[in-house]
């Protein structure tokens, strides 16, 4: 089943509802539409990225994925530029 997605807004909306409310977090995300472990997750991950605790920034996060994919698309050149090297270098030596 696909993951659904969630605007950041919803997001950041959910997790203050928690922050500032007396409810339950398993009454607001009934409220919400949504799994509980969801909203928790949210709530994890908007700690850590205010320093309330440890863990993997979402910027940090973004960023490795970015330069992994990025690292990714280095490599899958590299290899282009091999193969175009080794055909060339064949070619030249078929012509002498």
């Amino acid at each position: 089943m696909p993951k659904k997605q969630y605007s950041e807004q919803f997001r950041r909306d959910a997790v203050q509802l928690c922050k500032t409310s007396s409810k339950t977090h398993q009454a607001i995300a009934d409220s919400l539409g949504i799994h509980v472990t969801t909203l928790a997750g949210w709530i994890k991950q908007y700690d850590i990225d205010t320093g309330e605790r440890g863990g993997v920034t979402t910027e940090v996060r973004d960023e490795n994925r970015r330069l992994k994919k990025e690292l990714d698309e280095a490599q899958q050149t590299i290899k282009l530029l091999k193969k175009a090297s080794a055909f060339c270098v064949s070619r030249m030596q078929n012509a002498a």
